[in-house]
């Protein structure tokens, strides 16, 4: 299962996407799209192939990784999905 945080209005998601996606409206389809387009990274995606433990180190890395997302632009962290050479 996947779940993402911190989504803004980002029109390069929005074109994949077919519509705007919010956190209360974002589907199973929206995170399959991405997979399925094979989108890559960038400043307003960020795929996450584990979950975060429970330990201080991973707690650090996810307050890290959100809060670099959200001092840019802002976007989607999806956990479960890893990314691959290809995107």
């Amino acid at each position: 299962m996947s779940y993402a945080t911190s989504i803004y209005r980002s029109r390069r998601l929005e074109m994949i996407f077919g519509e705007r996606a919010s956190r209360e409206t974002l589907t199973w389809a929206h995170l399959e799209a991405l997979t399925t387009a094979l989108v890559p990274e960038a400043e307003d995606l960020d795929f996450k192939r584990d979950l975060y433990g429970n330990s201080d180190k991973d707690r650090r890395a996810l307050t890290t990784d959100a809060a670099a997302m959200a001092n840019t632009q802002g976007g989607i962290i999806v956990l479960g999905i890893g990314e691959n050479t290809q995107a």
